[in-house]
C-alpha cells in the first residue's frame, strides 16, 4: 500500500503536473507557428500527432486532483489551488486544440505566396506564446500582480486580431482568389486569439487562488 503524502508533497506534484503539461502546450504553439512559417506540411501533422501527449496529460492531472481531495481534504487556500489545477490543465487542454487547429488550416495553405498576412500572425502567434509563459510563470508562483498584466496583453492581443481580420477582409474585396488561403489564415488568427482567452483564464485562477473571489479579465 502506498503510504499517504504530505498535502504539500500533493501540491507540488500538481505543480509539476501543470509545468509539464503547459512546456507541452507552449511547444506545439510554438511549432504550429514555425510550421506555418515554413509552410512546413510534416511539422504541421507532428503537431497533430502530439496532441494526444496533452491529452494524457490532463487525464492524469484530473485523477490527481480526485486523489488529493479524496484523500487529503483541502481546505481553504489549498483547495481553491487544487480546484485552479482542474481548470487550468482544461485551458492547457484547450490550447493545445488551437495549437492542431492552426497545423490543420497550415496544411490547406501549403505553397501559397501570403508572405505578408503571414508575417503578422507571426507576430501575434508570439505574443501568445508570451502570454502562454506569463500566465503560466504566475500560477507557478502565485504572482497576483503577474497575473494582472494578463489583461492588458490579450486587449493588445485582441486588437490585433481586430485589425488583421479588418485587412484580410479588404484584400479578399480586391482579389477574390485569394479568397480561400485569407480563410485559412483568419482560422489561425481566431486560435491564436482565443489562446490569449485561455491565458487570462489561467491568470484568473491565480486571483482565485489569492483572494478567494471570481475575476473576468476577458469580459
Amino acid at each position: 500500500m502506498t503510504p499517504r503524502q504530505p498535502l504539500t508533497t500533493e501540491l507540488e506534484h500538481l505543480n509539476f503536473e501543470i509545468k509539464n503539461m503547459g512546456k507541452l502546450a507552449y511547444d506545439a504553439v510554438d511549432r504550429s507557428l514555425q510550421a506555418m512559417n515554413l509552410q512546413d506540411l510534416g511539422l504541421a501533422e507532428s503537431v497533430i500527432l502530439s496532441d494526444r501527449d496533452i491529452n494524457l496529460c490532463e487525464t492524469r492531472l484530473d485523477e490527481r486532483v480526485v486523489n488529493v481531495i479524496a484523500l487529503q481534504q483541502p481546505v481553504a487556500t489549498d483547495l481553491r489551488k487544487v480546484i485552479a489545477c482542474i481548470k487550468v490543465g482544461t485551458d492547457l487542454e484547450r490550447i493545445g486544440d488551437l495549437a492542431v487547429e492552426v497545423a490543420k488550416s497550415v496544411t490547406q495553405i501549403e505553397g501559397q505566396d501570403l508572405a505578408t498576412e503571414v508575417k503578422t500572425l507571426d507576430q501575434m502567434g508570439k505574443d501568445a506564446l508570451e502570454m502562454i509563459v506569463q500566465s503560466l510563470a504566475s500560477f507557478q508562483t502565485l504572482d497576483a500582480s503577474k497575473a494582472l498584466e494578463l489583461e492588458k496583453m490579450d486587449n493588445q492581443l485582441d486588437q490585433q486580431y481586430k485589425q488583421m481580420i479588418h485587412t484580410m477582409m479588404s484584400h479578399a474585396r480586391v482579389d477574390q482568389t485569394t479568397a480561400p488561403q485569407l480563410l485559412q489564415l483568419a482560422y489561425i488568427l481566431r486560435s491564436i486569439e482565443r489562446i490569449g482567452d485561455h491565458c487570462t483564464n489561467i491568470s484568473e485562477q491565480v486571483l482565485f487562488i489569492e483572494k478567494g473571489e471570481r475575476y473576468d479579465l476577458n469580459p
